[in-house]
């Protein structure tokens, strides 16, 4: 038996050639591809190479199925992601120096160094907005390894009071539990469209979400992206609670307007909290952890 893992243009090439090989071992491709969003014509080639799918998101399955290939949603790990305790808390307060007497604000500009190109200046704009209004504002953008200095660059040529934590300054796993520990303590998060929405959904930090790139690559994406949305909450929960601002519409105007908004408003932020309670809910498969439920899968083809 063989399983492929995400990458899914290189999972398909290897699964093609192995077909070759072998016309009759199972062939399993775990985290299914984004067929949903966009290139939906990967779910029907898929079919041609690859026995079944292992899908991290409720909703993918009917569209493997459509295109005839079997699939179970065997849930997210974000799902079951432990939260820190109060120990934790307070040793990356102290380790980190925040100040818990300000209301903080974490900003996420995005995990490659593109997302900072486009991103991180309209996040400087909404924070020089933000401080021309409020004082009583903590900062804090988690940056991670790879981007860190490129964002340290930028935020100390801005002139601006941000506090940025490097991922280079902890190990990666106290980095990711100082990223929950951040999001928990947060009021607010601004993030570049990602995965990281689903952390903040599970930390339940209300959150604002935006992205932006190219001219070319933002022709393509409207031109062939199947959905509306790129913000995972509200495409699981098939709803717009959580603000979210595309393309030319990622403003720093927009998104300061919505800060301000949910920021006076601590309806809309419950609003938001609650909704990401059901979509972490239904991110479960089971009472097992994904890697389980992945595994009686599995153990199915043998």
């Amino acid at each position: 038996l063989v399983i492929t893992i995400d990458s899914p243009d290189f999972s398909i090439s290897l699964a093609k050639k192995l077909r070759k090989i072998d016309k009759f071992v199972p062939i399993i491709h775990y985290v299914a591809p984004s067929v949903w969003a966009w290139r939906p014509l990967r779910a029907k080639k898929m079919g041609q190479y690859f026995d079944h799918v292992l899908a991290l998101f409720p909703f993918e399955v009917k569209y493997f199925e459509k295109a005839g290939l079997s699939c179970d949603f065997v849930g997210h790990p974000v799902a079951r992601q432990s939260l820190p305790d109060q120990n934790k808390i307070n040793f990356f307060v102290s380790k980190m120096n925040i100040d818990l007497s300000k209301k903080i604000l974490t900003f996420l500009p995005g995990s490659r160094k593109s997302e900072i190109h486009y991103m991180l200046p309209i996040f400087i704009s909404v924070i020089r907005k933000l401080e021309d209004t409020f004082d009583d504002l903590e900062v804090v953008i988690p940056a991670p390894f790879h981007v860190s200095k490129l964002v340290k660059e930028k935020i100390k040529k801005a002139k601006i009071n941000v506090k940025v934590v490097g991922e280079e300054e902890l190990t990666s796993k106290d980095f990711l539990s100082f990223k929950y520990v951040l999001f928990g303590l947060s009021a607010l998060a601004v993030a570049t469209s990602g995965s990281v929405t689903l952390e903040l959904a599970r930390s339940g930090t209300p959150m604002i979400t935006g992205y932006r790139s190219g001219y070319a690559f933002e022709f393509l994406l409207k031109r062939f992206v199947t959905i509306d949305s790129a913000n995972l909450i509200n495409i699981i929960s098939d709803t717009k609670t959580v603000p979210e601002f595309l393309f030319e519409k990622c403003t720093a105007d927009n998104i300061s307007d919505s800060i301000f908004e949910l920021l006076n408003q601590p309806k809309l932020l419950l609003e938001q909290k609650e909704l990401q309670l059901q979509v972490i809910h239904k991110l479960l498969a089971g009472t097992g952890g994904p890697s389980q439920v992945a595994a009686k899968t599995v153990l199915g083809y043998i």
